[in-house]
């Protein structure tokens, strides 16, 4: 279908690709598209060549190098962040968590092709997989027989019991650092700290992180606080709730991006519900790069 023989299929993989990915490339490939993830390469040269003010933060701009780099596919298909909502604080008022998808076909070349998927678990994931084999495949009997074979994993997706965010290693530096007492926890927003990330900052053996958290449990601590908050929002502040309570703790640092007005807001948030010395740290200083794609670039395991 998309007028190509075989469609090829685009994702953007920057943001929670951990969560939602590896589902919805598995449903691309059964329907016989290509599934094709941006290389490093020539995102690392989209992103050198995009505007300060394309995107607000680097993992965003990041992302929007990851879709420039995939501009010549059939079909981009990108994460919803968060469910829509009518929510304006914090990331609600932020265009690239709120509408992600939305914000980055805007910042492309019109004419860009994208779908939206949910990186969220979602009980509506089994209309949304339909309708993208119906772009995919060329008959309504054949979108029925692909679906067939993905059922009980969409099953999991739709509970969020699929979203493996490999926490062990996370769980090992939790016990070792609150074990020695005076801990370090850091939270961030949850494309930013990546396992990747995360074991960057557990080289110091002082460090915990919020990954030592179930990301639903995380969000339900955070809707105690505040049931309005974006999904990506209550995360934060519910692991922040959740970890600055150990004993073992000694400070709360947040790390942010210094454009962002929704980190800002946020760290505001995770000071009030700390219960511990709290800073915001910018991802420069936590990371000790000002690489942007050395940093941040979150590259997806295939």
């Amino acid at each position: 279908m998309l007028g190509s023989p075989v469609v090829r299929v685009g994702f953007v993989t920057q943001l929670l690709w951990d969560r939602y990915g590896s589902f919805w490339r598995d449903l691309v490939a059964g329907a016989g598209a290509e599934a094709a993830l941006p290389e490093p390469a020539a995102v690392k040269q989209a992103f050198e060549q995009l505007p300060a003010e394309a995107a607000p933060t680097a993992s965003f701009r990041l992302a929007l190098a990851q879709a420039s780099a995939l501009s010549d596919m059939d079909l981009l298909v990108l994460p919803r962040l968060n469910p829509e909502g009518t929510s304006e604080r914090g990331g609600g008022a932020d265009r690239w968590i709120a509408d992600l998808p939305g914000a980055l076909v805007d910042a492309l070349p019109s004419g860009a092709r994208s779908f939206a998927v949910p990186a969220y678990p979602d009980e509506a994931i089994e209309t949304i997989a339909i309708e993208l084999l119906s772009h995919l495949v060329p008959a309504t009997m054949e979108v029925g027989r692909v679906w067939a074979r993905f059922r009980a994993r969409a099953e999991a997706q739709a509970q969020g019991r699929s979203a493996t965010r490999a926490r062990a290693g996370a769980d090992r530096a939790a016990v070792r650092a609150l074990a020695r007492g005076d801990a370090l926890l850091y939270v961030a927003q949850p494309w930013v700290m990546t396992t990747e990330v995360a074991a960057r900052l557990s080289a110091d053996d002082r460090v915990l992180t919020q990954l030592a958290v179930d990301p639903a449990k995380a969000r339900e601590e955070g809707w105690r606080f505040d049931e309005k908050l974006l999904h990506t929002d209550a995360e934060v502040i519910g692991a922040a709730r959740l970890l600055s309570r150990r004993s073992g703790v000694g400070q709360v640092r947040m790390i942010v991006d210094e454009g962002s007005a929704s980190d800002a807001w946020l760290a505001r948030r995770v000071q009030q519900v700390s219960r511990r010395p709290f800073e915001a740290v910018p991802w420069q200083t936590a990371l000790g790069s000002d690489d942007a794609f050395a940093a941040l670039y979150d590259v997806p395991v295939h």
